[in-house]
């Protein structure tokens, strides 16, 4: 009888330390998918300082967008901030959009994630119901108890459907991709 008090007093606190660390592991979640989707509401409101607020600020931050029309490589925060600064500032009028976020994978080893998932707009599934969504690939770092995304690679999908057009080459990013 002492044996099987014992063993129920040991499966009880087993019990409790996986389901602690379950709750652990999804606030982390939670924190994670929060920064992401802060990151592209932000961008598309043409909010730099809080799209900025997302982004790591130094040399090995990585963006990457690829779609049919262009392959871009931007490393080091002093680039990518200052183009999409201008970006924005040349394109002002934000795009409110309500997203569709669909996390695929989603992995945390201790202060690093990484992270893919799809993106889509409603507006852009009215529009065009077959509509591919962005792939994306992201790399976070926890800095100062803040995740904040340090690569992402996001490939426009739906871009090898489009026509291509004389536009910027941000321009056609974002069409692209966006």
């Amino acid at each position: 009888m002492q044996r099987i008090i014992i063993c129920v007093i040991c499966l009880v606190i087993v019990g409790i330390v996986f389901s602690q660390t379950g709750e652990q592991i999804n606030a982390v979640e939670i924190e994670i998918k929060n920064t992401i989707e802060t990151s592209i509401n932000t961008f598309w409101q043409k909010d730099y300082q809080g799209w900025a607020n997302t982004i790591i600020h130094n040399n090995n931050t990585v963006g990457i967008w690829v779609s049919k029309t262009r392959n871009v490589e931007n490393s080091g925060w002093a680039n990518i901030g200052s183009q999409v600064k201008q970006w924005m500032d040349d394109n002002p009028l934000p795009l409110l959009r309500e997203l569709n976020i669909t996390f695929s994978q989603l992995t945390v080893k201790e202060n690093m994630a990484v992270v893919h998932f799809h993106y889509s707009s409603k507006d852009q599934i009215q529009k065009d119901p077959d509509y591919i969504p962005m792939k994306c690939f992201w790399v976070l770092q926890k800095i100062n108890g803040f995740w904040k995304i340090s690569t992402w690679v996001n490939i426009g999908r739906n871009s090898y459907r489009a026509v291509a057009s004389e536009k910027s080459d941000m321009e056609k990013i974002i069409i692209d991709c966006g």
